[in-house]
């Protein structure tokens, strides 16, 4: 039977994975929405797709870009999250 300690550290940690995923959507979607003036969403977008934008810094605006640094925190807080939880179940 597993110590409650770890069950309570692994739900802790199943929130904090599903709180950086929400806010992870949320910065993608506010980097897309500091697009420079002059690039077009869905035209200038690589695999016209406008979500793409992210990824080119030249498309970004300052704003976009700092939300795109939140957006990098906010996955890679994901991946250690959920790797920590599933090596506590291993335990």
């Amino acid at each position: 039977m597993p110590d409650i300690a770890i069950v309570a550290a692994s739900q802790a940690l199943g929130v904090v994975a599903v709180l950086s995923l929400v806010l992870a959507l949320i910065y993608i979607v506010k980097a897309v929405g500091h697009v420079k003036p002059d690039v077009s969403i869905w035209l200038d977008a690589p695999f016209l797709n406008p979500f793409s934008h992210i990824l080119v810094t030249r498309n970004l605006t300052e704003a976009g870009l700092k939300y795109r640094r939140r957006l990098l925190v906010a996955v890679a807080t994901f991946f250690v999250a959920w790797s920590m939880m599933a090596g506590l179940e291993t335990i």
